[in-house]
């Protein structure tokens, strides 16, 4: 499992309402936490457990984490529609972004 701590965890995510049933809705969203610490914990049944720390292994460190993103779905379940799901992950070390990613992940239902 991984587990993330920060001081300041803040969001936000917007759910539209100004069409009446429309086709598709799409509700963008965003979230950071400052600072960022990223660890891996696993549950003290996992005969792996018995080699790690009790309260885990850091795995990173950063002043901030970013994601933003999208999630687009539609109103109708069918074979050609498709929910997707869109991420963009920043990692910050120092005033300006050190990793910046974008990644679509597509749902099928």
């Amino acid at each position: 499992m991984f587990h993330a701590t920060g001081d300041l965890l803040s969001g936000t995510a917007s759910i539209p309402s100004n069409i009446f049933r429309p086709n598709s809705t799409t509700i963008p969203f965003d979230m950071s936490i400052e600072p960022f610490a990223l660890s891996l914990a696993l549950p003290r049944w996992n005969t792996n457990a018995l080699h790690m720390p009790s309260d885990g292994n850091s795995i990173a460190h950063a002043r901030a984490f970013e994601i933003k993103g999208s999630y687009c779905y539609m109103s109708d379940v069918c074979r050609e529609n498709v929910e997707q799901l869109k991420l963009e992950l920043t990692v910050s070390l120092k005033k300006r972004p050190l990793i910046s990613n974008q990644y679509l992940i597509v749902l099928t239902v």
